[in-house]
């Protein structure tokens, strides 16, 4: 399967060359020169440019668990791609839809309703495995300057939970709450933002199940220009710097430091301590710019939990 997938990418690069400047995509009928697991459909208006357009699309599944107490529940996830490339920047179409449909182990039948379903801006995907809790990252690459973004969506909600750019996952683990939250940031210079439009940056925190709150990042004086992350970090040598375990919630502290592209501006440091369901903006320390401000919004209440270990 995957050696098929990347033959089928050889052969778009032989027809056409490399990938060279911008070219619109045009929404014509195309001719399907590839089908089966997967197809590559190839646009015929286009082949006089420097790349003949192509959109490969393609099909993958797995078994996920959305449940393990007081019964397991499984689900068959369908994961389906679209990507296209030709003479122009990045990707178009970049789309991947996921479907969780229920799966009766025993007999292996479907149930007629899905669970979930969720269609996103992107190009690959994968199932992540993060301390007691799995999650699926869908990644879209940086064209243009701008960064690499990664989502990430429950496997039990299909909800967002996460928005990363220039930064990894944080996950940290609480023993005494029996629970697990997830912590990142987008810069503004984003790929596939999900953050608020004209913030240097949005900070994300959430669960096994959903987004629970945003925070964005903004400043009067540096407004209109990019800035990305330098580091993402939680605090303390011990352990890892993307993964913690602790007694309780506010015994993690995470500290992230953005930069500007521009030289005269100073970078903006902020510690982040986790307090149970949400940051508390009083808690949050702020050094840099001196009008930085942040603004908090809650999201999706989370379903019932069960402790992450269990899930």
């Amino acid at each position: 399967m995957r050696v098929g997938r990347f033959a089928w990418r050889l052969l778009a690069i032989l027809l056409g060359g490399l990938v060279c400047g911008a070219y619109p995509v045009l929404a014509v009928p195309g001719v399907t020169i590839a089908s089966g697991g997967s197809s590559l459909v190839l646009d015929t208006s286009t082949t006089n440019a420097c790349s003949p357009t192509v959109v490969e699309r393609f099909t993958r599944h797995a078994l996920i668990a959305v449940k393990n107490r007081p019964q397991p529940q499984y689900a068959l996830l369908r994961q389906f791609f679209e990507i296209g490339s030709g003479c122009f920047e990045s990707f178009h179409p970049a789309r991947v839809s996921l479907t969780a449909s229920p799966l009766d182990i025993r007999s292996g039948k479907l149930g007629s309703k899905p669970l979930w379903s969720v269609t996103t801006e992107g190009i690959s995907g994968e199932i992540a495995d993060f301390l007691g809790s799995r999650l699926y990252r869908v990644t879209m690459p940086g064209c243009c300057g701008a960064a690499e973004t990664s989502a990430y969506f429950s496997l039990r909600t299909g909800k967002l939970v996460a928005s990363s750019a220039d930064a990894p996952l944080l996950s940290v683990a609480s023993m005494a709450e029996h629970d697990i939250r997830f912590v990142s940031v987008e810069s503004n210079i984003a790929s596939s933002p999900r953050g608020e439009a004209g913030a240097l940056a949005t900070l994300f925190i959430g669960d096994s199940e959903a987004l629970r709150q945003t925070i964005t990042v903004s400043s009067a004086s540096a407004a209109g220009r990019d800035w990305w992350v330098e580091s993402l970090r939680w605090r303390g040598d011990e352990g890892s710097p993307t993964t913690r375990v602790v007694g309780r919630f506010p015994d993690a502290v995470a500290d992230l430091v953005l930069r500007c592209r521009c030289e005269e501006v100073g970078p903006v440091i902020i510690a982040l301590p986790i307090a149970g369901t949400e940051l508390n903006l009083d808690q949050v320390q702020v050094s840099g710019l001196p009008d930085v401000m942040l603004k908090a919004k809650l999201h999706h209440a989370s379903l019932q939990r069960l402790p992450f270990g269990q899930r």
